[in-house]
């Protein structure tokens, strides 16, 4: 008997259009949620990996996953139930329209849980995790588009956010595995690789410091050009 198990995010909430979103990396046994093992604001993600910084255990994303997989095993159960019901008179357990009613709530129930009214993070919080990722002016003023909010208002909410914070608890960025092609691609212009990948603006290192060059002294009589 083969059995399907391993991790994978899950309880994807707090989502911010066109920048991250928070799910939960979980294991799991045929795909439902058992031992969450970190939360994670994640950046972008394909089938193996993702790119997104460690943020603790988000209860909203767990929560979020339980209650998903609970929705979809009971509806599936009285699902069932409509059909025996319906099939089989003597193995009848309840009504079937009585029956049907409420899978069909519990269905709803399932798909509304997906739905942006209870998924989408709140401004507030979409600044703080902003923070969290280290976006800097170009992101925030994205981030700013998609909530109909000032910049300067933005900004203020995102550094209130990373005061209150505390410094322990900055996660790290774990970055998805890049193949040898990819890294060995010449650098592209940030608004062209921004078009084509969706990648989110980061704050960018500061490079080494290196000696100035001492610039040679022109001849007396000619014009540098």
């Amino acid at each position: 008997m083969y059995i399907v198990y391993g991790s994978r995010l899950m309880g994807k909430t707090d989502v911010v259009p066109g920048l991250f979103h928070v799910a939960t990396k979980f294991g799991h046994i045929y795909y439902l949620p058992l031992i969450p093992t970190g939360s994670y604001v994640v950046l972008g993600e394909d089938s193996k990996n993702f790119r997104g910084v460690s943020i603790g255990l988000s209860f909203r994303s767990i929560f979020t996953a339980w209650l998903r997989v609970g929705l979809f095993l009971v509806a599936m159960g009285f699902s069932v139930a409509v059909l025996v019901a319906a099939i089989d008179e003597r193995h009848r357990s309840g009504n079937p329209i009585q029956l049907g009613v409420v899978a069909v709530a519990l269905w709803f129930a399932f798909g509304m849980s997906w739905h942006k009214i209870f998924t989408r993070a709140s401004y507030n919080r979409a600044c703080q995790l902003g923070q969290i990722v280290g976006l800097n002016a170009q992101a925030m003023e994205i981030l700013n588009k998609v909530y109909g909010q000032a910049s300067s208002r933005g900004f203020e909410v995102a550094a209130s956010a990373l005061k209150a914070a505390p410094a322990a608890a900055q996660p790290r960025v774990i970055p998805a595995q890049r193949s040898a092609s990819a890294a060995a691609a010449p650098a592209r212009p940030l608004a062209r690789q921004q078009k084509e990948t969706g990648a989110i603006p980061l704050e960018p290192e500061a490079p080494a410091s290196a000696p100035t060059a001492r610039a040679k002294p022109r001849p007396s009589g000619q014009i540098g050009l």
